[in-house]
């Protein structure tokens, strides 16, 4: 990760009016995928936290985080901090699964063979694919 020196400047600034001392950073995974965005927050650091200084700035975050942070720069633009994650992704809005199986219906009644099931049990249509939703 990257701190721009004028962003340093700027989080010091930020930091000290919100009474912390940390970036604090983590990592987002999308639904049905192992791919991650990382979000960011202010803090203060805690016994037990892994922090990394980056450009004077005390980072606390995990080392998969760290190493997932590689492609980030934190910078200024029009007087505001900004983040460009060279790796990010884009999580699809909503719930939609591509899981073989998924949504299968789970009312326990035999329906194979029948074209068009409009399955009327609770239960139906639940997603199998583990994630809480």
């Amino acid at each position: 990760m990257k701190i721009t020196d004028e962003a340093k400047v700027l989080l010091e600034q930020t930091l000290k009016q919100e009474n912390f001392n940390c970036v604090i950073a983590g990592l987002e995974y999308g639904c049905c995928s192992e791919e991650s965005n990382i979000v960011f927050g202010l803090g203060n650091i805690e016994d037990g936290d892994t922090v990394y200084d980056i450009n004077g700035i005390k980072c606390v975050m995990e080392e998969e985080t760290y190493l997932r942070a590689d492609s980030v720069t934190i910078y200024v633009e029009n007087n505001e901090l900004m983040f460009l994650d060279e790796n990010a992704v884009e999580f699809e809005e909503g719930h939609h699964h591509h899981h073989h199986g998924d949504h299968e219906c789970q009312c326990g009644h035999n329906h194979e063979g029948e074209e068009e099931h409009e399955c009327k049990h609770e239960a139906d249509h639940e997603c199998q694919c583990g994630h809480k939703h």
